[in-house]
């Protein structure tokens, strides 16, 4: 029987792989964090462009509504747009930039 406690991955692997899995982990972390960020913005956009009435009712809507201080659920939703957008691209920067940095 093999015992799976004493088994280490440091004996079977080589060093370079195991100093690339610690550069990799946090930028798998990171880009797992701005992916679930920018699909939890999704949802509100569409319900603000199906409902525009839904700003005022939801408590987080409605205190970006007023820090932003805008006056057209046009202009919020582009604003959220843009905010999706940018997590989208810092996302293919940070991929783009890592996997430069292995070559």
């Amino acid at each position: 029987m093999i015992n799976f406690k004493s088994i280490s991955l440091r004996t079977y692997l080589p060093k370079y792989i195991i100093n690339s899995l610690y550069r990799l982990v946090p930028i798998i972390v990171l880009l797992s964090f701005l992916e679930l960020l920018s699909l939890g913005l999704l949802i509100p956009i569409i319900n603000i462009l199906i409902t525009p009435s839904i700003v005022e009712e939801n408590k987080y809507l409605k205190k970006a509504w007023e820090l932003l201080n805008l006056n057209s659920e046009v202009v919020f939703v582009l604003i959220l747009l843009l905010i999706v957008f940018g997590l989208f691209i810092v996302k293919i920067f940070l991929v783009i930039s890592y996997l430069n940095g292995n070559r």
